[in-house]
């Protein structure tokens, strides 16, 4: 039973994979039509590259949001560090890939976030952020100027809610 519930999940994984992009406008039409001509004085240029780095830089915080609740997570309920560590670096994967061509960020550290006693709780409170954060990156893409940077958010978005579906159907293993 419980092998057939990790293919029905990793099924799941890859249609949302595939699905999430085109659902959520993240792909160029079937016809986009001729390529428009470079335009040489550039405001609308600069401004969407300023607003695609701006977006890079807020989802890489909010990456490095999720890495200090994992890892809080894990420092708390050390029986969950074989189901949640690998999670956590993927969030690190995600962020060096939003970080990828911008400076690096200069601000504060994520607070470290307190965590829940109950182990069961403190998965409740991943996958609570895990929905928010694939939520955000699904409008994130929605905003995104670049081609590239519209994929990597949606992909972004689809690996946040696989997370939380694989913690809500494996539970806490403490």
């Amino acid at each position: 039973m419980q092998a057939r519930m990790r293919r029905r999940t990793l099924l799941g994984f890859a249609i949302v994979a595939a699905v999430v992009p085109a659902s959520i406008g993240c792909t160029p039409d079937a016809d986009p039509g001729p390529d428009p001509a470079p335009t040489t004085d550039g405001p609308t240029d600069d401004s969407t590259a300023s607003a695609d780095a701006a977006l890079r830089a807020a989802a890489a915080a909010a990456e490095n949001e999720l890495i200090a609740l994992y890892e809080a997570t894990i420092t708390a309920h050390a029986g969950l560090a074989a189901s949640l560590a690998p999670l956590a670096e993927q969030h690190r994967e995600h962020r060096a890939a939003l970080e990828a061509g911008i400076a690096p960020a200069t601000g504060n550290p994520p607070n470290v976030p307190t965590v829940s006693a109950d182990p069961g709780t403190a998965v409740a409170e991943i996958i609570t952020a895990e929905r928010r954060a694939a939520d955000a990156r699904t409008v994130d893409c929605e905003q995104a100027g670049a081609e590239d940077l519209a994929r990597l958010l949606a992909l972004i978005a689809a690996s946040e809610a696989s997370h939380s579906e694989a913690l809500s159907t494996t539970g806490p293993s403490s």
